[in-house]
């Protein structure tokens, strides 16, 4: 079995649309994908329909952001939530954070035009299947305005570590609801920055006791994959592998499939 557990589509900060994440899987002999966008299921909806004309299996998922106070200093975490029984329980909480990310993205818009001056609506037409405009449609439409792909990613994420503004919701609220919601609550490694994946690290005892049910152990991005499979093992958590692949929206190049979960965990997460 191959199974790639992140994959993103342009339901949020993904380029492709998931017919063609769905023919990737398909090329690349993937039998289990599941789809993780930003705060909704719809791409996983649609995955799962297309899956089964395939024989893909697909996985229910989606990306909450949370905050966690680490030493008075606020952490962002990502927090990834598989096979909810109630999705629906989850949509207060996907509208609040969507909310941020539009507030934020208008912020960021009006800061970045103002060096790099573009008509504002190319930047949402890029977001126009997105459920909000995210970094990642604001890089691409500077690139395809001729701008050079590096150096507008630093202008536009520098801006965009001092335009935070409002916090996203606790860690501990965000695995409580998607407890609620019948969910499992994995906390990703990779998708966090690697300042705040140490620090995540080395309070991980406390977050686990907010409730995870599993770790994101295998990512391009992890550096440390066998001393998160030791906490894993520790704590009895299921252990995650996927390539959060994004199509051309990644920060760095990267396939789908280039990190699996073994079967036996992706039976602990359909099965329980």
């Amino acid at each position: 079995m191959k199974a790639d557990l992140c994959c993103i589509s342009k339901y949020s900060t993904g380029s492709l649309d998931i017919g063609e994440i769905i023919e990737l899987a398909v090329e690349n002999e993937i039998n289990t994908i599941a789809v993780t966008d930003v705060v909704t299921f719809d791409g996983s909806k649609k995955a799962q329909l297309l899956g089964k004309i395939h024989n893909i299996d697909v996985i229910p998922g989606c990306i909450i952001y949370s905050t966690h106070d680490v030493k008075d200093k606020k952490v962002s975490i990502q927090i990834l939530c598989f096979m909810p029984k109630y999705a629906h329980r989850l949509e207060h909480i996907f509208e609040k954070e969507r909310k941020i990310f539009k507030n934020r993205a208008l912020m960021l818009t009006q800061k970045i035009l103002c060096i790099c001056p573009i008509p504002s609506n190319m930047i949402f037409k890029k977001a126009r299947d997105s459920v909000a405009p995210f970094e990642a449609h604001i890089i691409q439409a500077l690139v395809e305005s001729g701008y050079k792909k590096s150096s507008v990613s630093s202008l536009v994420y520098k801006f965009s570590k001092e335009n935070r503004g409002t916090a996203f919701p606790s860690t501990k609220e965000v695995i409580n609801e998607i407890h609620e919601a019948g969910g499992f609550a994995v906390l990703s490694f990779g998708a966090n920055p690697v300042h705040n994946a140490e620090k995540i690290l080395n309070n991980i005892d406390e977050i686990v006791k907010l409730g995870l049910d599993g770790l994101q152990v295998w990512h391009p991005l992890v550096k440390f994959p066998e001393k998160l499979e030791k906490i894993a093992d520790k704590y009895n958590l299921i252990k995650i592998g996927g390539s959060e692949f994004r199509g051309c929206y990644a920060k760095q190049a990267r396939t789908i499939g280039c990190r699996f979960t073994p079967e036996n965990e992706v039976k602990k997460i359909k099965y329980g």
